[in-house]
């Protein structure tokens, strides 16, 4: 089974990174550059799992997550952050949004 991983990332040279690993290791890896294009991807593509950065311009990753969890069919879709914020703070506030 192949895993279709959907990484939602502003930073286009971590992004080619992420999809680069990933790739080698298995997976397959589409990239969306912010929440709302993101989303988008969502609405069309079967994802197993995404991959969601925090600070991003437009729609951050937090509402990103929170956007997909509201909606019944992305609901069990995991969403992971990856984010330089580390702090309790913004841990809490991921867990909140429906991250893991």
């Amino acid at each position: 089974m192949t895993i279709r991983v959907l990484h939602i990332d502003d930073d286009a040279r971590f992004a080619e990174l992420v999809a680069k690993y990933l790739s080698q290791n298995g997976m397959v890896v589409t990239h969306a550059p912010d929440g709302g294009r993101g989303l988008a991807v969502l609405e069309r593509a079967d994802v197993d799992v995404v991959l969601l950065d925090v600070m991003m311009p437009g729609i951050d990753g937090f509402e990103t997550c929170r956007r997909i969890k509201a909606q019944a069919e992305l609901a069990d879709i995991p969403v992971l952050f990856m984010t330089a914020l580390s702090d309790s703070e913004h841990v809490v506030e991921g867990f909140a949004a429906g991250g893991i």
